[in-house]
């Protein structure tokens, strides 16, 4: 998909009747370039639209192109039937995209892309503000290497973005608002019974005083303890002279603030693996948390991050090229989602996750350790529950009833529900009942590609609805689609444009293995890494929390050109900033350290680029 690399082609003068259609064609001259159109614009006089014909492909020489009415059309249209040669050039167009969307399977990781395209590449005006957010970036990191103590690194960070509420570091409260509103807000779970406590070593004398009295047991009843358990940690592969930890929080609810009341670092008990409690010893507390957030960041920039967002969504995004003609209504609904993803994770691959970049020098898991940790939740993740926002509230027991403040849960579902209402609407337009969709080849050659294994040469996608491989009903269509939109969107945005404010990739030395007092020079501040290593990850996090395309709802290139489906985005938009209004009136009534901005639709990019 291609945003303002486009050859713009307008025609005017008097026409005595309707264009149904216009043949572009390109002679076979001696520029060996090929021909890149998004759209025709017919104007009536200077000025004046009279048409738009999306074509939305590359034109080669001697090669011509026949673009019919707004171009939108299922390859079982009876068009077709009547004009079979339409059909063998959607097809031949078909089999070359799959020549260029190629397939890579690599450690086990999500589906990505053999080689990228050149019609995938930014264009030149995003290639230069790309350029201009790393190079901001480098300046960071050189004027931070003149920094040569802490005090110097606190003056230099008022010089630039001051990150959000860095003076709570040491906050309880501040400590259990991470789970619900931080840059990895997923992740808490409702205790449903005790079994989920049998790795803590947890007595109840310790843990009842912090319960206001109840017992676990008790606490589980009356649905007020939650857990964050990093188990897949335990035998992740890590950065060399560097200790991951695997930890267990337990977390309170207190009306309506989650509260930490014990973190156990790794997951075996054992005499130097104790629980620790907010009673305890003020810096030794300090040190559990900052060890667990530490593992937290391994799991956020992995899992939630990198691995299900970026990487998952190429794989559908790829299968999209492969199996849906850029004629076909769901492509011109994905692609505006699907903007320069493929480009973003090329370099993200090259720059972030390859051996001795940037995950390497400052991640504690390294990149042998990312690449475990993506491959690993492979076998866990599902696109109808932790890719479907509704389903993942129940699956994780965290609904309303539960957890009355939870601004991530509430500001997403606002947005959630926008899309939905988009998606199903658009399916009902473009599928007049299940019949027609069930005799789509090309949505159903989509649909097998997800959960067929990457063994057998597809995504290997767990929780795709629908039978044998194929769609049965439309809504088993709408639900694939509300998901790949709101992760592309809404989820992105969640767990991206917050790392500025809340990240620490590695700590150093070792985490507190009894529960002695601790100092805060003495044993706290010798465990964050160097400050040049600072100056680099406040750059890198700066640039990942840098909103470069424009806002949900407003498409860099529109694909959509049927009055009835435009009438559909522009439903789409209101709802959008009707979401907008009551997302900006629940900040004013929220606490300043409370206040939720980043998924206000104003806020939420249309795709993952970057």
């Amino acid at each position: 998909m291609i945003a303002g690399n486009q050859l713009d082609a307008n025609f005017s003068g008097e026409f005595k009747r309707e264009i149904d259609a216009i043949k572009l064609s390109k002679g076979n001259d001696a520029v060996d370039t090929d021909w890149c159109i998004d759209t025709v614009r017919v104007e009536k006089n200077p000025g004046i639209l009279k048409r738009v014909f999306p074509v939305f492909c590359r034109i080669k020489a001697g090669q011509s192109h026949l673009i019919r009415g707004y171009d939108t059309h299922l390859p079982n249209d009876t068009m077709y039937q009547e004009q079979p040669a339409l059909l063998d050039r959607r097809q031949s167009d078909l089999k070359d995209m799959r020549d260029s969307y190629e397939y890579r399977y690599e450690n086990g990781l999500p589906v990505t892309l053999k080689k990228l395209p050149e019609q995938e590449k930014f264009s030149f005006m995003y290639g230069l503000k790309i350029a201009d957010i790393l190079s901001d970036q480098l300046f960071d990191s050189v004027v931070g290497s003149t920094c040569e103590n802490l005090s110097d690194f606190v003056k230099l960070c008022k010089l630039f973005w001051e990150p959000h509420e860095i003076d709570r570091w040491d906050d309880d409260e501040k400590f259990g608002l991470q789970r619900l509103l931080g840059v990895n807000s997923s992740v808490i779970r409702r205790v449903k019974d005790m079994k989920q406590l049998e790795k803590l070593h947890v007595g109840e004398q310790d843990i009842q005083p912090l319960l206001q009295g109840l017992t676990l047991k008790d606490a589980i009843k009356a649905r007020q303890l939650f857990i964050v358990d990093h188990a897949i940690l335990d035998k992740c592969p890590k950065s060399p002279n560097i200790i991951l930890c695997s930890p267990i929080a337990l977390f309170f609810l207190k009306e309506d603030k989650l509260m930490p009341v014990a973190i156990q670092l790794f997951q075996s008990r054992s005499d130097n693996n104790p629980v620790f409690f907010p009673t305890d010893d003020k810096y030794t507390w300090i040190l559990a948390k900052m060890w667990f957030n530490n593992a937290d960041a391994q799991i956020h920039q992995a899992i939630s991050h990198l691995g299900y967002t970026h990487l998952i969504m190429e794989g559908f995004a790829i299968a999209a090229h492969r199996h849906l003609s850029k004629l076909h209504p769901i492509f011109k609904l994905l692609a505006p989602h699907f903007l320069y993803l493929m480009a973003i994770n090329d370099l993200g691959l090259k720059e972030l996750l390859a051996k001795g970049e940037l995950i390497d020098k400052l991640m504690s898991m390294g990149s042998e350790g990312a690449d475990y940790l993506i491959a690993k939740h492979k076998d866990t993740w599902r696109l109808n529950v932790e890719g479907c926002l509704p389903a993942d509230i129940v699956d994780r027991g965290v609904e309303p009833t539960d957890v009355p403040f939870y601004p991530f849960r509430d500001d997403a579902l606002l947005t959630y529900k926008a899309i939905e209402e988009y998606v199903d609407s658009c399916v009902s337009l473009f599928y007049r009942s299940d019949k027609v969709l069930i005799e789509d080849p090309e949505i159903q050659a989509w649909r097998y590609d997800m959960d067929r294994s990457a063994s057998d040469g597809g995504l290997g996608v767990k929780g795709i609805p629908g039978e044998q491989g194929s769609f049965q009903k439309r809504e088993e269509l709408a639900l694939v689609l509300k998901c790949i939109i709101y992760t592309c969107s809404v989820w992105h945005a969640a767990v991206n444009f917050k790392q500025y404010d809340e990240y620490a990739l590695t700590l150093i030395g070792h985490p507190p293995k009894d529960k002695r007092e601790r100092d805060l020079k003495e044993d706290a501040i010798p465990t964050i890494q160097p400050i040049n290593k600072l100056l680099t990850l406040m750059g890198l996090t700066k640039v990942l929390s840098t909103r470069a395309t424009n806002a949900l709802g407003n498409f860099e290139v529109n694909y959509i050109h049927d009055p009835a489906a435009v009438e559909l985005v522009e439903q789409f938009q209101k709802n959008l900033e009707n979401t907008r209004k009551e997302i900006e009136k629940r900040n004013e009534t929220r606490s300043a350290e409370r206040a939720y901005p980043f998924l206000n639709p104003a806020e939420i990019p249309n795709a993952i680029s970057i």
